[in-house]
């Protein structure tokens, strides 16, 4: 079977920055391929609809709804409507690692599983409002905020106690697919950190101290597709991420950075999975990539 195509994506480099506001954006670029980014985004939807992919299931977004997109997971935007509106909050890994470390009263594993959330009009405007801070202090300098790394702390704090505090009916329904939520989250932190060392389900499942078995059944209900499936295609990103932007490495450099132990075993990993060679993938991003009516350079 060929797989969705999926490549490794984040809206900004923003290391450096922490924290980024996409302010009013009327029109999201339409892909043809799933993206993978490694941050987290606060998607505020403020008019029109956004159809996208999440994790393979397509969702709708209107008016006063929030999608908390978590790192890791696959998202595809489909189609924006004319009056689209949306405003982006885009934090970098080690804002949000401090940021979950400091949540006392809720946790963010929730939003794995349950990304999107309806708000109130006056929920809107005030949590809109909080981002109007989170700008203003994520573009000053530590000489003008002396404190600022902390402020920026609280402010987004801030505004996931607005969210968390709409959403607590929906919660309370969710509750009993909180802890699967966690173990998904576990599952996808464990492959971010150890897709060198093993591909293999069995390893990730005696990590979370589970059976092969039902991690896999677990991993099934919530995103529809086994663990070695979900360990494949993020293995697919990986690859077409190196493939793309590392051109100064070898095919056989980028499959022992990914952990295959030989260059034939790689690509037929990625000519099963994908449909096409490693070599073929590249050379397809010698040309102009068009995707619905947007260029882009590879």
């Amino acid at each position: 079977m060929v797989r969705r195509k999926s490549r490794e994506w984040r809206w900004y480099d923003i290391d450096k920055s922490e924290v980024i506001v996409l302010r009013d954006l009327n029109k999201l670029p339409v892909f043809e391929e799933e993206l993978i980014s490694p941050n987290l985004s606060l998607c505020i939807y403020s008019d029109g609809i956004a159809r996208l992919l999440y994790d393979s299931q397509e969702v709708s977004l209107h008016k006063n709804e929030v999608a908390v997109l978590m790192p890791n997971h696959k998202v595809q935007v489909l189609e924006n409507s004319a009056d689209h509106k949306v405003t982006i909050v885009v934090l970098s890994a080690d804002f949000v690692a401090e940021m979950q470390t400091r949540a006392l009263t809720y946790s963010y594993a929730k939003f794995h599983q349950a990304p999107f959330s309806e708000l109130t009009e006056e929920h809107t405007s005030m949590l809109l409002k909080v981002v109007d801070i989170i700008d203003y202090v994520s573009r000053s300098s530590e000489q003008d905020l002396p404190h600022r790394h902390d402020l920026l702390l609280y402010i987004v704090d801030l505004a996931f106690e607005l969210i968390h505090s709409s959403r607590q009916a929906q919660d309370e329904l969710d509750y009993g697919r909180s802890r699967n939520a966690k173990l998904f989250n576990d599952f996808c932190k464990l492959l971010a950190e150890h897709y060198v060392e093993s591909h293999e389900v069995l390893y990730y499942a005696s990590k979370l101290g589970l059976t092969s078995k039902h991690f896999s059944k677990v991993i099934k209900s919530l995103v529809g597709v086994t663990a070695g499936e979900w360990i494949e295609d993020f293995l697919i990103v990986k690859a077409k991420r190196m493939l793309s932007s590392r051109r100064d490495l070898t095919v056989q450099q980028v499959a022992m950075q990914l952990g295959f132990n030989s260059q034939s075993a790689f690509c037929r990993f990625y000519k099963r999975t994908t449909g096409e060679s490693p070599v073929g993938y590249r050379k397809s991003l010698a040309d102009n990539i068009t995707i619905k009516g947007n260029q882009y350079k590879a």
